[in-house]
This record gives C-alpha cells, sequence and structure tokens, in this order.
C-alpha cells in the first residue's frame, strides 16, 4: 500500500512501548511464601493464567492501536504518488467569445480566470506549465515554462475573450504536440469552459476522438465554470435585401436580430450608421426566446465610392454580436450592353425594348439615368470594347465570334457581370462549344433541347413559388404566391447545370432549372432558360421581371470585397498584372496599419492579409483608387447562443471520452489531489485506532472491576482463615 507520509511509518517501533511495560510489570512482582496462602495456591494458579490471558489481550488492543495511528498518519492511499514535480500541466482556457457574457459584475471569463489560479495553486514552483487559449484555434500563452506564480499572474490578467467560435476539434488535435513536448512522469490538461451547449451538448466524432486520444497520453478534465446569465441579443445577419448600389438611389438592407435567451427581451432600435453617420433608425420592440425578426433599414446612396455601413442595437449582456458590418462601392452609373439576336424595327418586338423597360422603367432614354444602357444588334459584337461595360446581356444571340470568346471570359474573370437569355435563334451545339475557356464552360449549364408545354388548355408550366433565401432572389420572397404562379412559361431549353452551379428559380412541376448562377474568375454569369421577351412566357411582362433584373444588376455589379468575411477568413484582393512586388498598406479595425506584399498565384497578382482577427472594417490601399477596397469582417453568429449544459448535462457529453467532467460545485483541488495521490485511506486505520482504544478501555475497566471484586472475596477468605 502507497503512503503519503512513508516516514511516519518509523512511528510503529512505538508498539514496543506497552511490551516493554507490560514486561517491566512482571518483573517487579516479588514471590513471598506463606504458608496460610498454601491451601489457596491451586484456586490463584488457575486464575493467574486467565489474568496473564487478559493482559495479552490488552496488550494486543494497545499495540494494534498504536499501529492505526501511525498508519493513519502516514496517510495510504490507492495509488503510488509521485513527486512534488512530477507533473507536467496544459490548461487550455476557453477564450470563445461567448466568455465575454457578462449577466452582472463578473464575466464567464472573470470565473474561468479564477478556476485556471486555483489549478495553478496546486503546482509547484518551477513545474513545466502550458497555457493556451482556445478559440477557432488554440492561441499559445506559454509553451513548457517554468512555473512562476507572479509571471502567471501578470499573463492570467491579461486573457481576454476572442472575436471567434470554439473549433473545439481543432483545438484539441493542436494541443496534442504541446502535450508531448512537456517531459514529466505525468501529464494532467484542464479544458476550463463555459460549456456552451451549442458547443458541448453533442460533441463530434472528431471531438470524441480526440479528446480519446489526449486521455492516453494525459490525465484530462474538463472545468465548467459557474454560468448564472444565459440571455442575450444578437445581429446574426447584415445584408443588402435590394435597391442599386448606385448614387441617387436608396438601398434597402435587412438586419436579422435574434433574441438567443430564455425569456422575452425588449430590443428597442436598431440603427444604421454609414461611414460612422446615423442614416436610419427603426423600433424593433419586444423578441420572444428564440425568435428572430427582420428590421429593414434603408440607406441613402447620396456619394460615390466605397461607403462603410454599421447596423447596432443597444448594448445587453454580450456586447460583442451587437453589430455588424458592411460595405458597399457606390457608383455613379451601371453600363450596360444589351447584345440582341433578334433585332426588330417596331416597339417591343425584340428583347432589346423588354430588357430596357425592366432595368430601367421610364429612365431608359434619359441623361442622367444611374443605368447607362446600350443596345447593339449580335452582328456588330465584334467592334464593340467589351471592358467599358460592367454587365453584358447577350439575348437570343446565335453564336459569339471565336476571336470575341476570349475577351467575353476575360470580362467576367475581371469582375463583369453576363447574363444568358435563350431563344429560337440560340444553337445550343455551337454555344456549347464555343463559350468554353481552357476546358471550362463560361455558361453555369449545357444547353439542350427546346421543351414546349403541350398541355391541352394551359397557359404555361407555373414558376415554383418556394424561393430560396439567395441574395439575388430574396426580394422575391416579399412577393404574393400568387403573383410567383402566375408566371408562365410556354417553351423553356433544357438545361443541365455544371457542378458549380447554382440553382436560383425553376419550374414547378418539371423542377427544371428557370435561372442559375455561377461564378466564373471573379465575376458572375446567370443563365435565363427561357427567352427575355414574351415569345417563351409572360414573365417579360410580370411585375417580378423588372425586380429581378435590377436586383440582378445591382447583384452582377457588386465587388469581392463588398460580400464581406467572417473572422479569421483572409482578405484576398485581386491586382493588375503590373503590381506584382508591389506593396499593399492594409489598415486594422484599431487603426494600425500593416504592410503586405502582393504575390503571383493562381495565376494572377494578388495580396492576401490572413489577420483578420478582429471584426469591423480592414482598409487595403494598393496605389490607384481603383485597385483600393474596404472588407467588412464580421464574427460568426453560431457563438451568440450562450445557453450552457448543466453540470450533468456536461458530464453526459464527456461520458466515454476519457475526459471527466468537474463542473462548479465540486472542489477543485480536492479533485486534483485526488488525481495525483488516489483516494486517501487514513480514515480507516483512523476510525480502527478509535474502535480499538474504545475497546481497550472497556476490557481493561472490566478486568480492573473484576480484579477489585476478587480482591475484596480474598482478603474476606483470610478473616476467614485468620479466624
Amino acid at each position: 500500500m502507497p503512503f503519503l507520509n512513508p516516514w511516519v511509518l518509523l512511528g510503529l517501533g512505538g508498539i514496543a512501548i506497552p511490551v516493554i511495560i507490560h514486561l517491566l510489570n512482571r518483573h517487579r512482582v516479588q514471590t513471598i511464601d506463606w504458608a496460610a496462602m498454601e491451601l489457596l495456591r491451586k484456586v490463584v494458579q488457575v486464575k493467574s493464567r486467565q489474568l496473564r490471558l487478559q493482559d495479552i489481550v490488552l496488550l494486543l488492543l494497545r499495540c494494534l492501536a498504536i499501529a492505526m495511528i501511525v498508519m493513519a498518519a502516514a496517510r495510504p492511499t490507492t495509488q503510488v504518488p509521485l513527486g512534488a514535480h512530477d507533473q507536467a500541466v496544459l490548461i487550455a482556457l476557453d477564450g470563445s467569445y461567448s466568455m465575454g457574457h457578462r449577466p452582472g459584475v463578473e464575466s464567464r471569463m472573470d470565473r474561468a480566470r479564477d478556476k485556471v489560479r486555483e489549478i495553478l495553486h496546486t503546482v509547484g514552483v518551477g513545474q513545466p506549465v502550458t497555457i493556451v487559449e482556445m478559440g477557432d484555434r488554440p492561441h499559445v500563452l506559454a509553451r513548457n515554462a517554468s512555473y512562476d506564480p507572479g509571471r502567471f499572474e501578470e499573463l492570467l490578467g491579461k486573457v481576454q475573450p476572442l472575436a471567434e467560435g470554439l473549433n473545439l476539434e481543432r483545438c484539441l488535435s493542436e494541443m496534442s504536440p504541446l502535450v508531448s513536448e512537456m517531459k514529466a512522469p505525468q501529464h494532467e490538461v484542464y479544458l476550463v469552459t463555459d460549456a456552451q451547449a451549442s458547443t458541448w451538448r453533442s460533441l463530434t466524432d472528431a471531438a470524441r476522438k480526440e479528446l480519446g486520444a489526449l486521455s492516453t497520453t494525459a490525465r484530462v478534465l474538463a472545468v465548467q465554470t459557474d454560468n448564472p446569465g444565459q440571455e442575450n441579443l444578437a445581429i446574426i445577419d447584415f445584408k443588402l435585401a435590394s435597391g442599386a448600389l448606385r448614387n441617387g438611389t436608396i438601398a434597402r438592407y435587412d438586419a436579422e436580430i435574434r433574441n438567443q435567451g430564455t425569456i422575452p427581451r425588449d430590443v428597442g432600435q436598431v440603427e444604421l450608421f454609414m461611414d460612422d453617420v446615423q442614416v436610419d433608425r427603426q423600433i424593433v420592440g419586444r423578441i420572444a426566446p428564440g425568435q428572430t425578426v427582420s428590421v429593414p433599414l434603408y440607406a441613402p446612396m447620396n456619394k460615390e465610392g466605397i461607403v462603410r455601413l454599421a447596423a447596432r442595437i443597444g448594448d445587453d449582456e454580450l456586447a460583442i454580436d451587437n453589430v455588424r458590418y458592411a460595405t458597399a462601392n457606390i457608383r455613379r452609373a451601371v453600363r450596360v450592353l444589351v447584345i440582341d439576336g433578334d433585332t426588330a424595327d417596331k416597339a417591343f418586338g425584340s428583347p432589346t425594348d423588354f430588357l430596357s423597360a425592366a432595368i430601367s422603367p421610364q429612365k431608359a432614354t434619359r441623361a442622367d439615368s444611374s443605368l447607362e444602357i446600350s443596345a447593339i444588334s449580335w452582328l456588330e459584337l465584334p467592334n464593340v470594347q467589351i471592358s467599358e461595360y460592367d454587365v453584358i446581356v447577350l439575348a437570343d444571340v446565335p453564336d459569339v465570334p471565336e476571336e470575341r470568346v476570349a475577351a467575353l471570359c476575360n470580362f467576367v474573370e475581371s469582375g463583369g457581370g453576363l447574363i444568358f437569355f435563350v431563344g429560337d435563334n440560340v444553337n445550343p451545339v455551337v454555344l456549347n462549344k464555343r463559350l468554353m475557356s481552357n476546358g471550362v464552360s463560361l455558361l453555369p449549364g449545357e444547353l439542350g433541347p427546346i421543351n414546349i408545354d403541350t398541355s391541352l388548355n394551359s397557359a404555361g408550366v407555373q414558376l415554383d413559388p418556394a424561393l430560396s433565401d439567395e441574395a439575388l432572389i430574396s426580394p422575391l420572397r416579399s412577393l404574393p404566391t400568387d403573383l410567383l404562379t402566375e408566371c408562365r412559361f410556354n417553351k423553356w431549353m433544357k438545361v443541365t447545370p455544371s457542378a458549380k452551379a447554382r440553382v436560383l428559380l425553376k419550374l414547378a412541376v418539371s423542377g427544371d432549372p428557370v435561372l442559375l448562377e455561377q461564378a466564373f474568375g471573379s465575376g458572375k454569369v446567370l443563365l435565363f432558360t427561357s427567352t427575355a421577351d414574351r415569345r417563351w412566357n409572360n414573365m417579360a411582362i410580370n411585375p417580378l421581371y423588372p425586380i429581378l433584373l435590377q436586383q440582378a444588376m445591382t447583384f452582377m455589379t457588386r465587388v469581392p470585397a463588398e460580400r464581406g468575411l467572417l473572422v479569421n477568413e483572409p482578405i484576398v484582393l485581386p491586382l493588375p498584372a503590373d503590381q506584382a512586388g508591389a506593396s499593399v498598406n492594409v489598415t486594422d479595425p484599431s487603426g494600425v496599419s500593416h504592410a503586405v506584399t502582393a504575390g503571383l498565384r493562381e495565376g494572377g497578382v494578388l495580396v492576401q492579409w490572413d489577420e483578420t482577427s478582429a471584426p469591423g472594417f480592414y482598409k487595403l490601399e494598393a496605389g490607384g483608387e481603383s485597385q483600393n477596397a474596404t472588407v467588412a469582417v464580421n464574427i460568426d453568429p453560431t457563438e451568440s447562443d450562450v445557453k450552457t449544459l448543466t453540470g450533468a448535462e456536461f458530464a453526459d457529453a464527456l461520458a466515454n471520452t476519457g475526459a471527466k467532467a468537474i463542473h462548479g460545485n465540486q472542489g477543485l483541488a480536492v479533485v486534483i489531489q485526488q488525481g495525483r495521490v488516489g483516494t486517501e485511506l487514513w480514515l480507516i486505520p483512523a476510525v480502527l485506532a478509535l474502535l480499538l482504544m474504545v475497546v481497550e478501555g472497556m476490557v481493561a475497566r472490566w478486568q480492573t472491576v473484576r480484579n477489585t471484586r476478587r480482591e475484596t472475596q480474598a482478603a474476606k477468605r483470610e478473616e476467614l482463615l485468620a479466624t
């Protein structure tokens, strides 16, 4: 049996004390021959044997009691204890932004720091310690460092929540080498976390596997902090909903606000800021638990260039998710070139008239229109400078000259937008072969045969009213369902979508695509499988047609930087070929500037910035105004649900992983000590020693009383003999 104080076992020599006393008492007895007592000799001999037996019992009880006291003082345990400096400790502190939740004076991070201090108080000075902060990856704060209480307290005081979610699988995987590099007989890993339900309730197979692997080389304890609050309001999305990003227009942005808590909450108001100036404000009111409301905010586009937009709600328990960012590149005008494959002299006799009326209603001929529309016959395509336009529309074009295909592909790859409408003049076989670039089709699908609705007394096949939430068609979701189903198609071209294409609209019965979208380089391509005029459908005279095409103009002309990123996603800015090796200045949300060099990658010149660790705006300046960009970076909204597991739920989540769950009500220091020395058994010998002393006292008392009685009886006999 192992002992924490084995040197105390030397006290077992104390067992000799009652033995020595017993032997000394025997030698002090003097034998005196007395004739009068001869008659009692036989009786005394029998009684003396009984007395000696009782003395031996008392002697054994006293010896056993001393042995048990010594055993208790030596602190026996269930496992062999290691030395004071035989443990290497890794502490992984949950740094995801939910740890900033502050329902009162203390935040979850404050409570987590207190747990870390409890762990460090069990560590000896000089022991190897590693501390990491867990977020999207483990951020190493101290690596295999000798423990120094003052230095570690200073380090711990500087730890703040990150703007990241918790990627538990990646953190566990990257912590294993950190454990292996610490040289010690025993390794201990402590995961200090708020036990956020969205992360810990249903651990992924990868996380369970990593925990199991870690527990084979270290003792793993998952320590849950006390979490008195579960309430939070958050803006989980902020995006352009409709409108044109052109000077003199008004664009609508939607801010989605969610009550992530357990009780109804009053949001108050949501504000829209443009370049730090408030431009709109909407009252939201009360939101039920788990409810999400979409609040429209209207931004006046009254200047050209890049603008910064932010939607904000009032402060609550978690401040970081009360704001969300976006950018917009406001243009003076969008230049659209319509290439018509079926021109006609009469009004609305060709696709051009329908497209012009839909893209810019009642403004197509105005000089101050923010949409500049030009139209040519497809035969004039060889003479047009495609790069002068923002969007190209090919409507019922029979063919594209081979020498213009490369120019068209370069136009889209560089960020231009291409919209393709089919029609009677389209030759699928020719265009499928023609519109290729390095073996990749410019179109988002392979053109096939023409389908005709042959149903008797049918007005055509209706559009499927079930719409996705894609940015391009999301404004159509607010239209009445009847308006969507009234959009009918008598003819359409069968198209097989490519692997990277997305089907945005489809027919209700057959599910055949009506509108497909695909990214091509930095640009986008839209493919309509029906005509741009009334020949194959009535969509051209349906109210959704101008809404859809005007939305397409905004969608097609947005630069990649306007799409926004999440924290830790890299910013990639394409530059002209002559900018290779150029220095680009990156200004982060805190105002600090960094220099990064543009390089060749994936066949082009790119500048990449990976340090997007904070939400906000990142400004990239590459020289000319046209090459600059401002990128909005936001936090991942999945971390905004701050509800946590109970202690029992946390233990169940970690079952069969090799990790032990420690919740707030358990004594952390006691658990750590038990893990290092096993369960102490000192109480058993201590209780036995007490029982032995009680029994010894009872036996001694019983023997004393009995001996007194016998002496009295012997005295009476002597008196009788004397008389």
